[in-house]
């Protein structure tokens, strides 16, 4: 997705920087021109050298401020916005961009104001606030339409579009960027086109409306091609590389994501270069060509892994935002109980005044413990809920990179066959693994049958060496009981590896799922070696990671809910029982 910055002064070039310092260096100069002229050289070095552009706005600040101008004011707390957005600071630019409207009394403040209100909604856009985004890009659509301006119209209908289909409503989205389609084929918008077209295409592709996709694609790529625009064109080679793999085109497909990843690497967007990888994968796998599906997935988990590394940042930005703002406005609040309660002493009057401030104290002192308690609780909440997500992009690495080495067995022992029938089921786990890798919860049924695609995958690599049952108590819906996602599936990989893959012969592994007094209860039977005699022949207890991951989830749901969840591994005569323990959830 692309979101427009909307910039208010044109001035990056390093010619531009040597006037303005040159302008700079003379001591006669109006302080409203030198406010200017900082705030132009600000914006001119604000990507390049971002603390010297922060020194500069502050300097302009100053000034503005001793002389009482408001432009000059407004415009330097948008310029520090600016620049605390590029750092990623969301919490400050959105601070700064606040004070600037506060501070915009002044003839064109219209105008002033679109901009402050679009860089405002591109924030929220990029924390994924999506109504948030939206108020902020209609209030930009309202001013550009009372304006008369043409290009914060298309900017503001595009971006709206934009989250429209991020919140899946695909259908609106085509009708806004139809209208900025309109917008941007007249000669000064022209440049947007590409960028209109391809996400018009994208929109049609989310309906499944393929051809009406690839005619707005060609349409984009003609016209990037033009002017250049290589990150639009590697975009839309990646989106038209898709469609020809669900049209079964795979030899065309396969061409068109590779040129997109060319470009993709030229351009150093790392996470749609991921999404090529991906994309190429699957057409080799339709292509029945293993070796180089397997290649392209690696390629893919490399690079997202650098991406996931760059969303945790994001996420702990956005909890620090949410915190933020709580924080002020129970500071805010906490002001104004205090000045009404100073003004009701004002009038009952001097005779009991030592009264009514010792009352006053108790009563802030109780309220502001009590808005800092419950801040501090909420804290915590968002604390465990990235830790939670922090413990499943872990775990998920672990196990992809252990069923990577089982397709490495294959293709090292030229079994073709087994390693094409292998990834095919991997391909399919790794795509179902990955859609629920961000959600805290999902269906029961669906947790099983992850655990039966696991389970047959390592039956295909162990020979058939072991069988397996789940059985789930008749009183229980599937299909509305919500678990955490590959909760068992370390557990079961335990059972096959230090248990059954040590034993002499066959084994069979039973997996029960039964409630109980509001919980759910998971058990794994295996007759394997058991612990003991595991750590035994390895001179050491084992440990796995995968386990240890889930232990910690556990306990993590445990604190936030309240609960008694657990795990038990029990030693048998013969193998190993582990119970799991987990509070029902019902979808509804």
């Amino acid at each position: 997705m692309v979101f427009f910055m909307v910039s208010y002064l044109g001035l990056g070039q390093q010619t531009v920087v040597d006037s303005l310092k040159t302008l700079l260096d003379k001591k006669e100069v109006p302080d409203t021109l030198r406010t200017i002229y900082l705030l132009n050289m600000a914006h001119a070095i604000a990507t390049t050298n971002k603390p010297k552009a922060t020194q500069y706005t502050q300097e302009a600040l100053k000034i503005a401020k001793s002389n009482n101008w408001n432009v000059g004011i407004a415009k330097a707390y948008r310029q520090q916005g600016n620049v605390y957005y590029l750092k990623s600071d969301f919490t400050q630019a959105l601070q700064q961009y606040h004070r600037a409207l506060d501070a915009a009394h002044f003839e064109g403040k219209n105008l002033f104001d679109a901009t402050v209100y679009s860089n405002i909604a591109n924030i929220y856009a990029d924390m994924e606030e999506f109504d948030r985004a939206l108020e902020n890009y209609n209030k930009l659509l309202q001013i550009a339409e009372e304006t008369a301006s043409k290009p914060q119209q298309l900017i503001a209908i595009f971006n709206i579009a934009t989250v429209q289909m991020d919140q899946g409503k695909d259908s609106l989205a085509v009708e806004n960027l139809q209208k900025a389609l309109s917008l941007s084929e007249e000669k000064p918008l022209q440049i947007y086109y590409p960028t209109v077209c391809n996400n018009l295409g994208l929109a049609y592709q989310h309906l499944e409306d393929y051809e009406k996709a690839l005619v707005y694609y060609d349409k984009a790529l003609e016209r990037a091609e033009i002017i250049d625009d290589k990150a639009t064109m590697a975009i839309v080679l990646t989106n038209m590389g898709k469609i020809y793999g669900y049209q079964g085109k795979t030899r065309k497909a396969e061409t068109t994501l590779l040129k997109s990843i060319d470009l993709n690497a030229e351009t150093g967007a790392l996470d749609r270069e991921a999404e090529s990888w991906l994309a190429l994968s699957e057409t080799y796998q339709n292509q029945g060509k293993g070796n180089e599906a397997l290649a392209a997935y690696k390629k893919h988990i490399v690079l997202n892994d650098s991406i996931q590394n760059r969303e945790k940042q994001v996420e702990l930005v956005k909890k620090d935002l949410s915190y933020e703002h709580q924080k002020e406005q129970a500071l805010s609040q906490a002001e104004i109980d205090r000045q009404r309660t100073l003004k009701k002493t004002v009038i009952i009057g001097g005779s009991v005044l030592l009264l009514a401030l010792v009352v006053i104290l108790v009563l802030y002192k109780k309220k502001r413990d009590a808005v800092e308690a419950k801040t501090v609780s909420q804290f915590e909440s968002k604390v465990d809920k990235t830790k939670l997500k922090a413990l499943r992009s872990q775990l998920n690495p672990h196990f992809i990179f252990n069923s990577l080495n089982s397709i490495h067995d294959f293709v090292a022992k030229n079994e073709k066959t087994e390693a094409k029938a292998y990834l095919v089921k991997f391909a399919t786990l790794m795509r179902q693994t990955l859609e629920n890798s961000e959600k805290e919860a999902i269906p029961l049924k669906e947790d099983l049958g992850l655990l039966t695609t696991y389970f047959e995958i390592e039956q295909k690599r162990l020979q058939h060496k072991f069988s397996f049952k789940i059985t789930v108590d008749p009183s229980i819906d599937v299909e509305n009981t919500l678990v955490p996602p590959l909760i068992l599936q370390p557990f079961a990989e335990n059972s096959i590896w230090h248990g059954i893959s040590q034993k002499t012969g066959t084994g069979h592994i039973l997996v029960q799922v039964q409630k109980k007094e509001g919980m759910i209860l998971y058990s794994i039977d295996d007759d394997g070696v058991g612990q003991l005699k595991d750590a035994t022949k390895n001179g050491k207890t084992n440990k796995s990671y995968g386990m240890k991951l889930t232990k910690n989830r556990i306990a993590i749901i445990n604190k936030r809910n309240s609960v008694q969840g657990h795990v038990r591994l029990i030693d048998k005569k013969q193998g190993v029982r582990v119970e799991v323990g987990l509070p029902l959830q019902l979808a509804f």
